[in-house]
């Protein structure tokens, strides 16, 4: 049974359109989760998308996870198991094909409620931000899973494959695991700003703490 993609977004165009091109790759059910966009270029494309379009409102991300809609995509409590990401996210150049077994297969150990990607760090450019996105994510590769295939670490709404729970009432970013190198994503806004008109917009109309790095990290 293919795997439920969901793609939530909200006035980032061109990173979705980049992430989509990524996992469009893959044999993925893709659903796009529209948290109340309205960049004027972002709103348009809804409307043509080629995928399923829902329409949250001024919904935060976390949110998701309380909505019904959710259920209507991955089928339901005790349903399959479904992918979340934001979307600046991309699978790495080299990861090898076989991504969503490994996750999988560690998210069949006990206790975890997903599964994420690692993030790539050693090819980010030399800028301040670079200094702090190494420094903020250094701390989550220090404790192996009991599988010594990944990393015990929390994982927000970044890439995960969630176990197939329908809707859980809370959105929770722990007990999880990021998978080891060369199972990687990176994260787009560490390396370029792809429109920067289109990120002034999205500064300026941002929910309240939906993103950590939109003004260069804590």
């Amino acid at each position: 049974m293919t795997t439920p993609l969901i793609v939530i977004t909200r006035d980032r165009l061109s990173y979705t359109l980049r992430c989509l091109e990524s996992f469009a790759r893959q044999d993925l059910d893709i659903h796009i989760v529209d948290h109340g966009s309205t960049w004027e270029p972002m709103v348009d494309w809804l409307r043509s998308c080629p995928y399923p379009v829902h329409y949250r409102g001024d919904q935060v991300p976390g949110s998701l996870w309380a909505w019904d809609g959710l259920q209507r995509i991955v089928g339901g409590l005790g349903s399959r198991r479904y992918l979340v990401t934001d979307p600046d996210i991309v699978l790495d150049d080299d990861i090898p094909a076989d991504w969503l077994r490994r996750m999988h297969d560690e998210l069949d150990s006990p206790g975890l409620i997903k599964v994420g990607l690692g993030l790539r760090l050693d090819d980010l450019p030399d800028t301040d931000l670079s200094g702090k996105v190494r420094g903020w994510e250094l701390a989550f590769w220090q404790h192996r899973t009991d599988s010594r295939r990944a990393w015990r670490a929390p994982v927000d709404t970044t890439i995960a494959l969630y176990q197939g729970r329908g809707v859980a009432p809370d959105f929770a970013i722990h007990p999880a695991a990021r998978l080891d190198a060369p199972y990687l994503a990176r994260h787009l806004p560490w390396y370029q700003d792809l429109d920067p008109a289109e990120t002034d917009h999205y500064r300026a109309h941002a929910l309240p703490g939906t993103s950590h790095w939109i003004n260069g990290g804590w």
